[in-house]
């Protein structure tokens, strides 16, 4: 027993007085019979710890086979080839379990290291795609915005100079193309850098809905806007909000009646949005849905809400409902 208890931390000094424990045990004049059997169960345990089992096996198989042979007792000296053999099996258990665990370790190890070949391979093509999305923006997207630009500038030069109407249109265009140009470059800053908190903020906030609306209202869209004042929203809902809309109004100045109502409702820890508008009779008629409403059903879901939208008696009607993070600000 102590010679095992002792492998725990010394292991071949363990082994080797277990080992001729029951040597010791016939040289004393007593039984060898329990210190066989424990050198037994000591081979196996130090064999699971690591130790080589044919080596350690044959040492005890060695010495059983001698001290129980040597033995005067009665009968016990037909026992020495059993304690021989059982010391070998003793050892090939052990073995056989370590390279067992052993295997199994491999396993999860090999499945870990291909998880993390997968996460790499996958993080390796992200970036890729984003870095070709951000070339396509910069190359193709920017560079036709900026030739609007120009264009509405040269227009502006060219007009008399008492057509204020026309010049307030132009420039309120070029502010809109100005406004598109400073999103694009936050998006391209986006893609161009590793994901993190700063660089993958949202691009647009609740708060500028009242400066989105005026922006609609200077190209002529009437908007009745109500709006809960001073929420605390989640930068994913404060942005999809935004974006729901910006796409609603969108949608309203180009197949509506110039004219838009948003009216929003905090209540159980939900935004509901709700943007209506007159339908042109001379607007396309209804099939599948574009990509603007596409658009906001992802927005809303990927801030946990939903949207819904339907054209009732000449009626256009958009609803999002949107959790909120945190509620009302005191």
């Amino acid at each position: 027993m102590a010679g095992i208890a002792l492998s725990r931390r010394y292991l071949w000094v363990g082994t080797l007085l277990f080992s001729v424990a029951p040597l010791i045990a016939v040289i004393t004049g007593n039984d060898p019979q329990v210190t066989w059997t424990m050198s037994i169960v000591g081979v196996f345990y130090v064999c699971l710890r690591g130790l080589p089992g044919l080596w350690v096996g044959l040492l005890v198989a060695v010495l059983n086979y001698a001290s129980v042979s040597s033995f005067d007792g009665i009968g016990l000296g037909a026992t020495a080839p059993v304690a021989a053999v059982l010391a070998f099996a003793g050892a090939a258990a052990g073995s056989a379990l370590r390279g067992q665990r052993q295997y199994w370790q491999e396993l999860e190890q090999r499945a870990r290291d291909a998880l993390v070949t997968r996460e790499s391979e996958a993080n390796r093509r992200v970036a890729e795609e984003r870095l070709r999305i951000a070339r396509d923006l910069h190359d193709v997207v920017g560079h036709e915005i900026a030739l609007i630009n120009m264009h509405l500038g040269l227009a502006e030069v060219g007009l008399e100079p008492g057509d204020t109407a026309t010049r307030s249109s132009l420039h309120a265009a070029r502010e809109g193309v100005q406004t598109v140009l400073r999103e694009t470059q936050h998006i391209l800053d986006v893609l161009r850098v590793d994901s993190d908190i700063e660089s993958t903020r949202p691009v647009a906030a609740y708060e500028e809905i009242p400066d989105l609306v005026d922006s609609f209202r200077a190209v002529g869209l009437d908007v009745d806007l109500t709006l809960p004042a001073a929420l605390r929203l989640g930068a994913e809902v404060s942005a999809a909000a935004y974006r729901i809309v910006q796409e609603a109004l969108t949608n309203a100045q180009r197949h509506g009646m110039r004219s838009a109502t948003i009216t929003g409702v905090a209540a159980e820890a939900v935004l509901t949005l709700t943007i209506t508008n007159p339908v042109s009779p001379l607007a396309a008629p209804k099939g599948r849905a574009g990509y603007g409403l596409v658009g906001m059903r992802e927005r809303a879901q990927s801030a946990g809400g939903h949207v819904s939208a339907e054209e009732r008696s000449a009626m256009f009607t958009v609803t999002a409902a949107l959790p909120m993070d945190g509620g009302l600000s005191q």
